[in-house]
């Protein structure tokens, strides 16, 4: 697997301009590194970490991408472009893991949602370490069910200097919960003690934390920005369920959410979407309140989010809409 990895990798850094390690690069270069985090109970994590070559320390944000449910870190496929665009940007791009899966080891099957939001947050507390950067400068990418982690992650206290949010799996309760608790399932579940779901075996603690209702209000009480992408034919999280508590005021005052019009869960056709989903997260990132003291990288522009419009794609935002973050009529009163 991590060769496979490396070899995807560095496909799609070359046609970036970008390199591993003892090949000739650009200025703005990265040697994407296999690393291995070690956890307080011995579990060791598999994860792959990009940074601008020199970077150290970082002078850009530090971005963690959480996979989903019983992926593997690229999320097949949909991380792994993402990290050229974010080192350019002067970015250090981490994708681990979770246990139990990927290469990562430790047991999945007693694991529960709990188990990898602890996990999530000693991998922050360990690039923290590694990019001699605060909370402040760490922004969490979480997909699907990866949302849902780092929605409890922020629950037990974790600082973070902002979320991105796809496809998210806010409310598993309702999203993903009734997909495993049907009577094949539940008969499957009896006969051997877990459920296969990609190879990976879910056991019954795992199936019971799936019913959390809603994490969303654990990310509107830390009051931090939250960017929001989702699909409008996304047929495993519903969209106008994502877009509903947006609207609503769910996730805050300082939450933006961005459609894309016919796209899947994964955000296929990925030549259509994916551009415009990776381009749109760095804009975001960069336009975010430095908090470094200093924006290192050509062209990105200094101060807060808040005292300037944000540009994703062709559309250009206005201040006002980023205090009032959201566009459409309200259907109830913030």
């Amino acid at each position: 697997m991590i060769a496979s990895v490396q070899q995807v990798l560095t496909r799609l850094l070359t046609h970036a301009g970008l390199s591993f390690a003892g090949r000739r690069t650009e200025p703005w270069s990265t040697s994407p590194e296999d690393i291995l985090i070690p956890l307080r109970d011995g579990t060791i994590l598999s994860a792959v970490l990009a940074k601008p070559r020199g970077d150290q320390p970082c002078c850009g944000r530090v971005v963690v991408m959480v996979h989903g449910f019983a992926a593997e870190k690229t999320e097949n496929g949909l991380f792994t472009a993402a990290l050229a665009e974010l080192v350019t940007h002067q970015h250090w791009a981490l994708l681990y893991d979770w246990r139990g899966v990927g290469n990562s080891k430790g047991d999945f099957t007693t694991s529960d949602l709990m188990v990898h939001a602890r996990d999530f947050i000693e991998v922050v507390e360990w690039i923290k370490t590694r990019a001699h950067v605060g909370g402040n400068r760490v922004v969490a990418v979480g997909f699907s069910l990866g949302a849902a982690v780092i929605g409890l992650a922020l629950k037990k206290g974790l600082k973070l200097g902002g979320i991105a949010l796809l496809s998210p799996a806010l409310r598993p309760k309702h999203d993903i919960y009734p997909r495993y608790s049907t009577d094949e399932s539940i008969s499957e579940l009896h006969a051997q003690g877990y459920i296969l779901k990609n190879d990976v075996r879910i056991g019954p603690q795992f199936l019971k934390s799936l019913r959390e209702p809603d994490v969303s209000r654990y990310m509107k009480e830390v009051g931090i920005p939250i960017l929001v992408c989702h699909g409008t034919e996304d047929v495993r999280i519903p969209y106008n369920v994502t877009e509903a508590m947006y609207r609503r005021g769910r996730l805050g005052e300082q939450a933006f959410f961005l459609s894309f019009d016919g796209a899947t869960h994964s955000f296929r056709p990925e030549d259509v979407h994916r551009p415009r989903l990776y381009s749109s997260l760095c804009e975001w990132m960069d336009q975010l309140e430095d908090v470094s003291g200093t924006n290192c990288a050509a062209g990105l522009r200094t101060g807060s989010m808040l005292n300037q419009d944000l540009v994703l794609g062709e559309t250009r935002i206005p201040p006002q809409t980023l205090r009032q973050p959201s566009p459409f009529p309200s259907t109830s009163p913030r």
